[in-house]
């Protein structure tokens, strides 16, 4: 195209309406060549996609079966293979029998709570009323309760702001040292 003799001897007479035709040509060539391109590496890349996941595909079915395989086993080494219990029709006379047996307590009680109320009376009365407290032991009672009281409300206290200020939480970026 530009390499002949005509198109670059006579520059100066060349029309300008040609000359942009001329660059517009030329654009929408690249423009094209450009997405043949693009478009011939996406299809290289999808032929060897392709190529990858043909590969990939029995080592996955094989990862499955013996992954299937595994599991069966362990299935079968768990718990081994018991045949079912049953009851046939001459052995339901001692249906009633079995099911006696089934449901019972391992250590039943050697007395009943009657029994044991009637042989230990005094611990089944009522309690005795409390001795008469003195006004100083009263006074002291009091006195440790309120301390007792302004112990809690000082541990809940403690425990709320350990709640608001986590552990290694603080001013880190000073003290890295």
């Amino acid at each position: 195209g530009q390499g002949d003799g005509e198109g670059s001897s006579s520059a100066a007479t060349v029309d300008p309406e040609s000359a942009v035709e001329e660059l517009e040509r030329e654009y929408q060539t690249l423009l094209l060549e450009q997405c043949l391109r693009r478009a011939a590496d996406k299809l290289n890349m999808c032929g060897k996609e392709i190529e990858l996941l043909a590969m990939s595909q029995p080592a996955k079915e094989a990862a499955v079966r013996e992954y299937q395989e595994r599991q069966r086993e362990m299935k079968d080494k768990d718990r081994p293979r018991q045949p079912p219990i049953v009851i046939q029709p001459q052995q339901l006379v001692d249906r009633e029998r079995i099911l006696s047996t089934m449901f019972q307590p391992f250590n039943p009680p050697a007395m009943s709570l009657e029994t044991y109320m009637a042989a230990h009376p005094e611990e089944f009365s009522s309690a005795p009323p409390p001795a008469p407290v003195s006004e100083e032991e009263a006074e002291q009672a009091k006195e440790r309760e309120e301390a007792d009281e302004a112990g809690v409300y000082k541990q809940r206290a403690w425990d709320d702001w350990k709640d608001t200020h986590p552990r290694g939480w603080g001013n880190r970026k000073g003290n890295t040292g």
